[in-house]
This record gives C-alpha cells, sequence and structure tokens, in this order.
C-alpha cells in the first residue's frame, strides 16, 4: 500500500514545488494500479484528503498528532475498502492533544 505524499509548507508557497508533488503522487497512483493483481493487490491511501499543513503539523512539515490521526484514518480505510481488513475509521475524526516531545 502507498500513500500519497502530503502537502506542506513549500506546496503553499512554490508552485514548481507543488506541481512536482502533484506529479509524484499522480504516478505513484499510475504505478499502484499497474502493479495491482487479483492475487496481488497494490492500493493507494489518500492520505493527503483534508490535510493542511498549518492544522496538521508541528512545523509547515512534520506531522503533529492531529496530521497523525488523518494519515492513519487514511490508511485504515484502504485496509477495510480493499483488502477487506477492520472497518472504516469512524468519522468525525477524534479531536487529540497534539503532543510535541521536546529534546
Amino acid at each position: 500500500m502507498f500513500g500519497r505524499l502530503l502537502p506542506n509548507r513549500g506546496t503553499a508557497q512554490d508552485r514548481s514545488f507543488s506541481g512536482a508533488v502533484t506529479e509524484f503522487n499522480n504516478r505513484l497512483g499510475a504505478s499502484a494500479a499497474e502493479l495491482s493483481q487479483d492475487s496481488s493487490l497494490v492500493a493507494m491511501a489518500a492520505t493527503d484528503d483534508g490535510y493542511e499543513p498549518a492544522l496538521h503539523t508541528r512545523d509547515g512539515i512534520h506531522p503533529n498528532s492531529h496530521g497523525e490521526i488523518r494519515i492513519a484514518a487514511a490508511f485504515a480505510d484502504v485496509l477495510a475498502q480493499v483488502f477487506d481488513l477492520g472497518s472504516l475509521y469512524p468519522r468525525p475524526l477524534p479531536e487529540v492533544v497534539d503532543v510535541v516531545k521536546t529534546p
């Protein structure tokens, strides 16, 4: 299973970078479809759906607790829908405490 590259502060500030991320995600999705077979499924998790760097990252790049829940939910949904493992992640997504680890 693959997950799409997430938007980050760079995608909002740099159109070229944003285009490269979009192109990568498109190619990754095409690769997943091409590689997938009935006997060996390959699927793509929509990790970037609704993902907003300002809300879902600590620093514009690395996911915070809210971002981690969104990513986990995207993978859980694909496991349930495509691989018939478990169930869809409950919606609405839970409110979580953003945990920041300091060195």
